[in-house]
């Protein structure tokens, strides 16, 4: 049940906010009026030095409100057909135009927005038929900003004789009072209620439903007043097509809904003021009235978000999905707010974390849920991280026989995301396999190959094309996987750590075919494509992919330059971002540590050596921990060539000490467990190491010499020699 919540934007134009002429007793600088004039006139006969140097010379004379009454008060009231299109034309000319029509914009916005202008404009509704026209202009172009002052004559008894010309002019408003007229409307006296109800079904707008639908449900509401309510509320309800038993919580949630979607895609919000782009709240007390609270852009859907939701589960408190809605936008809302960005609408107390972790596992499978759905990986993030702090195995796995979404984060695109989800599910420590459960240990060798190299996958049709791509990006610090095709490299995609970026050389047709395919991976279905394709391809690819973000297309060149120019474009348009040092280092270790559990567990439902290949192949890192670390899992791996790699590693005398110690610390284990199943040639090694050696390293030598059971008679050669 949803119903639907249409763009608002707030109309302020040269023609809406010009009154009878400038402000009266408001005297006219004439030498800055002669500015505007040869502005216009120099911008008319293609002067544009003369005109750019009139319009800065007027900036630096004139403040905003003054500026604005020049304005109005000149002949040239045809400025915006006729010189600014003209002005903005022409390069010289287009940075001045564009501070006179901001300077003139915020002056119209500010003079709209006067309170004592607002207040003089409503008493000017009982005047003359120019008087009313002109005042009502004005309000139109206040909007949403004159609602605390028509509700404040609307509650003052003494001007009553203003009441009715109150309501036809909110009407004529619009939309732009919907919202705090609705905020207000629960807060109101029977009388008034009736008032502004009477206004918003005249409106017609669906925002107010719930609004209405709460007083309804009153059993005290009074009789006049619950007519006028029934009344609009049924008009707006045949509108929309509702039920006839949906209730005041359900529809706040339904407005949830719509402010958090509306978040997401990027549409436009009731209260929205495009002129500071920012939201503003809305709240209503009898003392103070409408109280507006300015909120940044970034985060106004979610706040409204939270508001909707908090009202459906005040008038509701079992409303589940509500609840699951409030710790989403909540979430959002903290993962939003630019740096140095403040939000003082919601006022919590504690960060978005604790309430989700309060609300627990049921709710977070909601949040997370939501998230998956709406590719929101920060959102995913925070949701995974809490149901690691609060959920045991079976609410991590087994709800209501369901496929849970921490198994679908697994396949997740983002590797912020599948990781994650991995560590969490090995942390649970299931006794039993589940759908998915062999995914876990392939996600955690996944993690153990990140470093904080970037990694590209090229594609091209034909060999001495990808070889020139190659070489590009390799030119560009890029590790690169290349092939002719993704059939063709797919064991690499499969066995490697995962990629920032594909660039292909292509027809229209096959890049087409290729995003599709990569779509189908998982480890690919995020990873930003960038088509070099020639004029033709690229118009028709740009219109057949136009709502994707993922695939970026430029004009192929043999120019090295454009290819970076390129690439850093399609990178910085990407949701993801790299993986960096610090990031790579921890997923490693954490990934490592956890498959160290899984030997140790021996629960059989995860197979540590499923991840053997790569914890071999992690013994040859450059970062001295994660070869430690990669060590002690195979030690635990009954495999020859678990154990032959770690002798190998170990025996390699430019290692580092430290790490030779370490690596015959977990030989000697692997030999412990499983037994020798070195050869002669490294068991004559490991023998050079323990006549030639001193110290710890001496001293792992002889341990692993032990634990591989060698013939005593080597030591009693060194004991006699």
């Amino acid at each position: 049940m949803r119903f639907w919540l249409p763009v608002l934007a707030v109309a302020l134009t040269a023609g809406t906010a010009i009154a009878d002429g400038h402000e009266k007793g408001e005297a006219i600088d004439k030498e800055a009026a002669g500015l505007w004039d040869d502005f216009n006139h120099y911008t008319r006969i293609a002067r544009p030095d003369l005109a750019a140097a009139s319009a800065e010379a007027l900036l630096n004379r004139v403040d905003a409100k003054h500026l604005l009454a020049i304005v109005e008060s000149s002949d040239y009231q045809d400025y915006l057909s006729r010189t600014m299109p003209t002005a903005e034309r022409t390069e010289t000319l287009r940075d001045a135009a564009k501070k006179l029509a901001e300077a003139i914009q915020a002056a119209r916005v500010a003079r709209s927005r006067d309170v004592a202008r607002i207040i003089a404009d409503i008493s000017a509704l009982t005047g003359s038929l120019r008087q009313r026209h002109n005042a009502l202009e004005r309000l139109r172009a206040a909007g949403q900003f004159a609602a605390p002052q028509f509700l404040d004559v609307l509650r003052d008894h003494r001007q009553e004789r203003l009441h009715p010309h109150i309501e036809t002019a909110m009407v004529e408003v619009g939309r732009e009072l919907v919202y705090p007229l609705a905020v207000a409307l629960a807060g109101l006296e029977s009388v008034q209620m009736g008032q502004v109800a009477r206004v918003l079904t005249q409106i017609g707008y669906p925002l107010a439903l719930p609004y209405l639908k709460e007083v309804l449900e009153r059993p005290d509401l009074d009789d006049e007043a619950r007519l006028v309510l029934e009344t609009g509320y049924a008009q707006l309800a045949a509108s929309q097509a509702l039920p006839a038993d949906v209730t005041a919580a359900e529809l706040f949630h339904t407005l949830g809904e719509n402010y958090y979607k509306a978040g997401k895609d990027g549409n436009s919000l009731p209260g929205f003021d495009p002129a500071n782009n920012e939201g503003i709240i809305w709240r209503f007390s009898r003392d103070a009235g409408l109280v507006p609270t300015r909120v940044p852009a970034s985060v106004f859907a979610d706040v409204l978000c939270m508001n909707a939701s908090q009202r459906s589960l005040v008038l509701d408190p079992q409303m589940d999905p509500a609840l699951s809605l409030w710790l989403s936008a909540n979430l959002r809302r903290e993962n939003n707010l630019a740096d140095g960005e403040v939000e003082q609408a919601t006022g919590l107390p504690l960060e978005p974390g604790f309430y989700a972790r309060m609300a627990g596992p049921l709710r977070l499978h909601d949040v997370l849920d939501r998230s998956l759905r709406d590719a929101d990986a920060d959102l995913a993030l925070d949701a995974i991280l809490a149901l690691r702090d609060t959920a045991g195995t079976a609410a991590l796995i087994n709800r209501d026989g369901a496929v849970q979404p921490l198994l679908r984060a697994l396949t997740y695109p983002d590797r912020r995301v599948r990781f994650p989800a991995a560590f969490v599910m090995t942390q649970t420590r299931p006794t039993s396999a589940f759908p998915g459960s062999r995914h876990v240990v392939t996600v955690l060798a996944e993690a153990v190959r990140q470093s904080d190299l970037r990694h590209a996958l090229a594609i091209a049709g034909d060999q001495a094309t990808l070889n020139r791509l190659v070489a590009d990006l390799k030119s560009m610090a890029y590790e690169v996987t290349a092939g002719l095709s993704l059939d063709s490299v797919a064991d690499a995609i499969n066995s490697g750590p995962g990629f920032d970026l594909i660039v292909t050389r292509l027809k229209a047709e096959q890049v087409t075919a290729l995003y599709g395919a990569t779509m189908d991976n998982y480890k690919l279905a995020a990873v930003p494509l960038l088509a070099f394709v020639t004029t033709v391809d690229q118009t028709a690819l740009e219109l057949a992919f136009k709502d994707s973000r993922r695939l970026s297309t430029a004009v192929d060149a043999d120019d090295a330059e454009a290819l970076r120019a390129a690439i850093e474009d399609t990178s910085r348009a990407s949701a993801g971002r790299p993986i960096t040092e610090d990031e790579a280092f921890d997923y490693a270790s954490t990934a490592l540590d956890l498959l160290h559990q899984v030997a140790v567990s021996e629960s059989g439902v995860y197979e540590v050596s499923d991840a053997e290949s790569t914890l071999i192949a992690a013994l040859a890192d450059s970062r001295e921990p994660i070869v430690i670390k990669a060590g002690r899992v195979l030690a635990l791996i009954n495999s020859e060539a678990a154990q032959t790699s770690i002798a190998d590693a170990s025996l390699e005398d430019a290692a580092p000490r430290t790490l030779r110690v370490a690596l015959l610390n977990s030989l000697a284990e692997s030999a412990r467990q499983y037994g020798n199943m070195l050869d002669r040639h490294q068991v004559e090694q490991l023998m050079e190491i323990v006549a030639d050696s001193d110290g710890d390293l001496a001293i792992a030598a002889a341990r692993a010499h032990g634990a591989l059971t060698l013939p005593t008679s080597d030591v009693v050669e060194m004991i006699t020699k």
